[in-house]
């Protein structure tokens, strides 16, 4: 089983772009689950969301407090402190950043976490593009894509088809021109 958490800002989608990804596995033939952690959360304010692709069919239900994926929306909503221990061995962030690929390989030397891949795409920039200013940055779908092209469970053909089934056809094709920037422009770190 992948399980997959979302750190993100109210507002950005991340709660939506979790939904869209376990859409986009079951469209794959996997079984998926997805879900919102809910607090007082507000517009703006720290959320997550939490995602499970397997094989086989989801038992669990709780909380995801050991991930295989952290899919970082907004890099200030979760400190390194926080992200790097909740991930399992081997996993993988994908963050919203616009560090170099040589400067992700020295920010996971730096959290002594060489297990951990790291890759990062700027999800701002291309919400931007896409979508134009807002005064929050609509980065989740485009993180969705960035774990398609990181983790190969989903492709771009299984979002759009999720897209369509929570969009209307104009803001579908928007969030899958958002998905495919980030899944061509995603960056891993340099060794």
């Amino acid at each position: 089983m992948h399980e997959i958490v979302f750190y993100g800002r109210g507002g950005q989608g991340a709660v939506t772009a979790a939904q869209v990804l376990a859409e986009a596995a079951f469209l794959k033939g996997f079984y998926a689950q997805a879900f919102p952690k809910f607090g007082i959360e507000r517009r703006g304010a720290p959320v997550n969301a939490f995602a499970r692709i397997s094989n086989e069919p989801i038992e669990s239900r709780g909380i995801i407090k050991s991930a295989d994926f952290a899919i970082v929306t907004d890099i200030m909503s979760v400190s390194p402190e926080v992200l790097f221990p909740s991930l399992k061995p081997s996993a993988a962030a994908i963050l919203n950043s616009l560090l170099s690929t040589d400067e992700l390989g020295g920010f996971k030397k730096k959290l002594q976490r060489s297990d951990v891949k790291i890759f990062a795409v700027d999800a701002t920039e291309i919400s931007e593009k896409v979508f134009g200013e807002t005064p929050i940055p609509i980065t989740s779908i485009a993180m969705v894509g960035a774990f398609a092209a990181a983790s190969a469970l989903i492709d771009l053909d299984s979002i759009g088809e999720a897209l369509a089934t929570f969009f209307e056809s104009k803001l579908a094709k928007k969030n899958l021109e958002s998905a495919s920037l980030a899944f061509e422009n995603l960056r891993r770190e340099s060794s």
